[in-house]
């Protein structure tokens, strides 16, 4: 605090311009990702397509391939005081198997960089108001609130502006390893056959527990291996069946 202010240090280059998915997170991709994430392989998450995803606001389809991978708030969220460190990015998915190692890939640090960055301003798409909804449709709107903010601030800047997009996507690099993913591990016994599983279940192959006030939970009797079984809930709990258990429960999410 003695130091005083000082100025920010620019994002990349002089002059500040919008964070969007295509420009700063798709060459990340490109260079690191799309050898394998491709589409070509069933399973796996298309990093690589750039057509939009019918009724999906127009984003790429890389662009939803990835987000859900990351830990952040949606149309859902009840945003109220958090707890500190609920959107860090350690708790995404994303960033968890990039610090596990995932099959060699090592982002250089200038990507990482990138992709925390767009973690954390909740993920953006469009990097400008105008890339959104068009020029002709709010370019003046713009213009008007440049002028006012010049006027009664004394700042004359452009949040619409954008440096020349980049020619061509990069090329992919390969991992300079990549070591075969470890075997499953097998329990004797297993796998075993619809009927083999009907057979160890026996006649009492469910249960209901009644958690009170007229709530109840279904269970259904899993057969492991040997001899052994366990009692998981059909589906997943109810924020109603969870505060049962901690009435102070809250998920923060709308209509719970």
């Amino acid at each position: 605090m003695k130091a005083g202010p000082r100025e920010l240090t620019p994002w990349r280059g002089e002059k500040p311009y919008g964070f969007g998915f295509l420009r700063e997170i798709q060459p990340v991709l490109d260079r690191n990702c799309v050898g394998c994430h491709d589409g070509e392989a069933e399973g796996r998450p298309n990093f690589q397509s750039l057509e939009p995803i019918p009724r999906g606001r127009e984003f790429a389809g890389s662009y939803h391939a990835l987000h859900p991978f990351v830990n952040r708030p949606g149309s859902e969220s009840d945003f109220q005081l958090l707890t500190p460190m609920d959107y860090h990015v350690s708790t995404s998915e994303l960033f968890q198997l990039l610090d596990k190692g995932h099959y060699g890939v090592e982002l250089p640090p200038e990507d990482m960089k990138t992709l925390i960055t767009w973690t954390d301003p909740n993920v953006p798409y469009h990097p400008t108001w105008t890339s959104l909804e068009g020029n002709d449709r709010v370019g003046s709107i713009s213009e008007r609130a440049r002028e006012l903010r010049k006027k009664y601030t004394g700042l004359d800047d452009d949040p619409n502006w954008m440096p020349p997009a980049p020619k061509g996507r990069p090329e992919f690099v390969p991992p300079k390893t990549n070591p075969e993913p470890e075997a499953p591990k097998r329990f004797a016994g297993l796998p075993f056959n619809e009927s083999t599983a009907k057979k160890m279940q026996g006649s009492n192959s469910s249960h209901t527990l009644e958690l009170g006030d007229g709530i109840n939970l279904k269970l259904r009797k899993i057969p492991m291996s040997g001899n052994q079984s366990i009692w998981m809930a059909e589906t997943e709990l109810t924020n109603e069946q969870f505060r049962q258990f901690k009435p102070e429960h809250d998920s923060r999410a709308i209509d719970t």
